[in-house]
């Protein structure tokens, strides 16, 4: 196999767009560099530009209200329509829209800031089969048309001892030395 190569080959490097760019920024000063950056990032649309409000929970942000925060923000804003009312501070007995909808934002706000409480779990299957055979290898037998019940409790700390109080009630503690007045006299 033989290779022909042709009499007078002509070399190009070519260019491209983005290096027709780099090699204008070859003369330029770092200042320079730096300021075209920055008005390039400015034109470039980002979709994280847009303003947002404060940052909230994600249970906030992917929920509205529920029915008892509306509820409720819906009667209290009543209750204080009809209060201002009868106070004389306003002219209609009913809220106006802006505070039932602040009203129900106020209720949903303090809901989030409140620990939810949550109710306790039943113990496993296997918990209760080892508490009923400990129960039967310790003798246990269940009276007739009787059942058993078992409660699983969480431990609770033991009790603190009660602490003397030692003060006169005037500021000052009964823990000193007694009678230093006597003993100073002599």
């Amino acid at each position: 196999m033989t290779l022909t190569l042709p009499d007078n080959p002509t070399f190009s490097v070519g260019t491209s767009a983005t290096t027709t760019g780099a090699a204008a920024k070859v003369d330029m000063s770092l200042d320079d560099i730096i300021k075209s950056r920055r008005e390039e990032t400015k034109s470039a649309p980002n979709s994280n530009d847009r303003k947002k409000g404060p940052r909230r929970s994600v249970r906030q942000r992917n929920k509205g209200p529920n029915t008892a925060q509306t509820s409720l923000g819906r009667s209290v804003a009543n209750r204080q329509a009809r209060t201002n009312n009868r106070r004389g501070l306003r002219q209609s007995r009913r809220p106006t829209s802006r505070e039932t909808t602040s009203e129900i934002k106020r209720k949903q706000k303090n809901d989030s800031k409140r620990p939810v409480k949550r109710t306790a779990r039943p113990p496993p299957q296997k918990a209760v089969r080892a508490a009923v055979t400990a129960m039967n290898n310790a003798g246990f037998k269940v009276p007739q048309g009787m059942k058993v019940v078992i409660n699983f409790e969480p431990k609770t700390p033991p009790p603190q001892p009660k602490r003397r109080n030692t003060s006169n009630g005037k500021g000052k503690s009964n823990s000193g030395p007694r009678n230093q007045s006597n003993k100073n006299k002599k």
